[in-house]
């Protein structure tokens, strides 16, 4: 509690705004558990409000809130005019080709999706439909989900972007392959 008490302060030091500063929690992995990791989140800004002497209020708030207590701030914010491309965290370590790079797995991404769709609406139809039977209805929905698993994957900012490790990308290009082979099989019977 005091770290992030502190970290608050440092921030504020560093930033252009008066009131308002946003603390992001986690990272990619972080909230598999959602419900868990708000409730240690809430007890975090508890504790924060309950013992800090800073004048500090720790709120939990959304992006829209934070820009909207910005804009009230009425700061004269600069224009950042060129790009932050090549990007690169580590020297001689660039992460660029977002838009040129892996063009077939991109390809792989846009035709998943629109078999996702696609399905998605036989399925439905299908399901509602009075001869289907209980195995088939569950059958489907384990491919609906499989693929739509696979494509929420997919759209990590690492994944679809071209920007992991070359074993990620094959695993991602690989665990799309399957669900949408498995999709496809389920799909063909009902076209």
């Amino acid at each position: 509690m005091t770290k992030l008490i502190n970290h608050v302060q440092q921030v504020f030091l560093a930033h252009k705004a008066k009131h308002n500063v946003m603390i992001p929690f986690g990272d990619d992995f972080t909230f598999q558990n959602a419900r868990q990791s708000f409730e240690h989140v809430e007890t975090i800004i508890e504790l924060c409000n309950k013992y800090n002497t800073l004048n500090l209020k720790f709120i939990m708030s959304t992006p829209q809130t934070y820009i909207d207590a910005l804009k009230k701030e009425n700061i004269m914010w600069p224009v950042k005019k060129d790009d932050f491309y090549p990007y690169s965290v580590i020297r001689n370590n660039y992460w660029s080709g977002f838009f040129t790079s892996r063009p077939a797995f991109k390809k792989q991404v846009k035709v998943g999706s629109a078999l996702l769709h696609a399905q998605s609406k036989v399925f439905a139809r299908q399901v509602i439909h009075q001869k289907t039977t209980a195995g088939e209805v569950s059958s489907i929905i384990q491919a609906n989900g499989q693929l739509l698993d696979q494509m929420g994957v997919v759209q990590h900012h690492d994944a679809v972007t071209g920007t992991a490790k070359q074993y990620v990308s094959n695993d991602y290009s690989f665990n799309l392959y399957k669900a949408e082979e498995n999709s496809k099989s389920i799909y063909k019977k009902y076209l």
